[in-house]
């Protein structure tokens, strides 16, 4: 069965979430530069996203040849869902 938005996500947001703080969220952002700045560095290769969530916020990074981006979203969707063999 295919898996449809937003029945089938869960909503990060709702009013009884844990609030992250503008504080914890820099510290996200800071580890995630780390992250990215490790991975350029042991496998320029790799192009593989980096992430880091709790409550209703995710800190996702990700580079290119020309540069790196880093994305904070509050309140976000996500679904879970198994790879077929």
């Amino acid at each position: 069965m295919k898996k449809r938005f937003p029945d089938d996500f869960h909503y990060c947001g709702q009013p009884n979430a844990v609030h992250v703080s503008d504080e914890t969220i820099q510290g996200f952002v800071s580890k995630v530069k780390k992250m990215l700045k490790k991975q350029e560095r042991e496998d320029p290769d790799d192009y593989s996203p980096r992430s880091m969530a709790t409550g209703d916020t995710i800190v996702i990074g990700f580079r290119n040849d020309d540069c790196k981006n880093i994305i904070v979203c509050r309140g976000y969707y996500e679904m879970d869902y198994a790879f077929k063999d």
